[in-house]
């Protein structure tokens, strides 16, 4: 499943390994053209280019990632229009028991619902808390933190492919740009998030301007210096993110 966010991610680090590659055929031409200070200058000149190319690749994946941060933080504020008649079943007034399979239904049904889902996974811990057959229902309930989380995981990887090919351009292959966000191996992350069409739909959400700041404390490392993480592991699924 394509998330059009995380391809945002993967044509920013498709064009930089691009430029990266032009830089280095740049290089390569100076030093068979010219020579001593002249050659100096034109691969400063180079260089200085090269920077550039690689400072607003990084702020590209941190836009992005902010983006969806952003619409995250409006959409985990509680909305009324999202309750639905079904909110009832869930009230301690009307006593009725639901079963797992049942609630896990629910669950289903309100996939991006976050206001209804927010009411299920309240009322399975306090109906049915710790490791019941309930777990697995509540497992599967996916809140924008949920999502946040695993849009970090791929903005991190991003940061990680731009150092490495920064580090060593023609060693990255295109059997690893390949490798980012791919749908198989990041099956259960893509999973949680979708394909992100929803999200734009919050961007016009009218909620307090103290709730669109609720996440801001989920950042990305963007020190030009110490942010390479060296080889990015294609499975994510101990990928752990840093809050």
């Amino acid at each position: 499943m394509a998330n059009i966010y995380i391809g945002q991610m993967k044509d920013t680090i498709k064009n930089y390994l691009k430029n990266a590659q032009a830089i280095e055929q740049e290089l390569e031409t100076n030093k068979s053209m010219y020579g001593g200070e002249y050659l100096d200058t034109k691969n400063k000149e180079v260089q200085e280019k090269a920077e550039k190319f690689y400072i607003n690749a990084k702020k590209t994946i941190n836009d992005i990632f902010e983006q969806t941060r952003n619409l995250l933080a409006i959409a985990n504020f509680p909305n009324v229009e999202e309750l639905t008649a079904d909110r009832l079943l869930f009230c301690e007034e009307t006593k009725i028991d639901l079963t797992a399979s049942e609630v896990k239904a629910f669950v289903e049904r309100y996939a991006g619902n976050f206001t209804m889902l927010r009411l299920i996974k309240s009322w399975i811990e306090s109906n049915h808390p710790g490791m019941t057959e309930y777990a697995t229902a509540e497992k599967s309930i996916n809140m924008p933190i949920d999502h946040l989380e695993v849009y970090k995981k791929f903005a991190v990887s991003a940061l990680s492919h731009i150092d490495s090919i920064r580090q060593k351009t023609d060693n990255f292959s295109d059997l690893m740009l390949n490798a980012y966000a791919d749908e198989n191996t990041c099956a259960n992350l893509f999973a949680i998030i979708g394909d992100g069409m929803d999200l734009g739909n919050f961007s016009t959400r009218k909620v307090p301007e103290s709730a669109k700041h609720c996440f801001d404390n989920v950042t990305l490392n963007l020190d030009l210096t110490s942010n390479f993480q060296g080889a990015v592991p294609l499975v994510f699924a101990n990928y752990k993110t840093v809050r």
